[in-house]
């Protein structure tokens, strides 16, 4: 058991930002007043980012992170950790991802009159800030026998992940 939890806690270094620590990667809600408990497992997510309006497809990912719990049947939370990112299910076809990023465009465009990129020199992504206040940084999805319950289209990519360049850290809590 205990080579087990070490390959699995090594398994998850690399998604490790400098300074991040996944000590407690399973806890358990403790109950109050005689209430049943639940184990909730957080798994750390990594995902490079091109920039710009990136889409990336993380259904994948959740799914063998769900996998990887052994959970059969719960929800899945998946938390973006960057306030210029966001994640959101979407059909995974190449118009809707089209017409995503034309939509992203024109609602939100990219301006140096931002008021972010004003007042903070060598900043320009005042709108990825607001892209993702407008698409919000988690989704919660609920899972049954194992698998994430998608809708038809959505199964083929539903999550979606979208922002600046660099790497972007999820997290999954099962």
């Amino acid at each position: 058991r205990r080579a087990e939890e070490e390959a699995d806690r090594h398994r998850h270094d690399h998604c490790r930002g400098p300074g991040q620590s996944f000590d407690n990667e399973r806890a358990t809600i403790s109950p109050s007043n005689g209430a049943m408990s639940m184990a909730v497992t957080t798994v750390p997510l990594k995902v490079d980012m091109r920039g710009g309006t990136h889409i990336e497809n993380v259904t994948k990912l959740v799914q063998d992170a769900l996998a990887g719990a052994k959970a059969a049947a719960g929800i899945v939370t998946v938390f973006v950790k960057h306030t210029t990112a966001s994640i959101m299910i979407i059909e995974d076809e190449p118009g809707i991802r089209a017409d995503t990023k034309t939509f992203w465009d024109r609602t939100v465009p990219a301006d140096p009159s931002w008021q972010h990129n004003q007042k903070n020199p060598g900043e320009d992504n005042g709108h990825s800030h607001l892209r993702g206040q407008l698409e919000g940084p988690s989704i919660t999805i609920p899972f049954a026998n194992g698998s994430l319950l998608l809708g038809t289209y959505d199964r083929e990519g539903g999550l979606r992940y979208a922002g600046n360049v660099g790497t972007g850290f999820h997290h999954a809590s099962l």
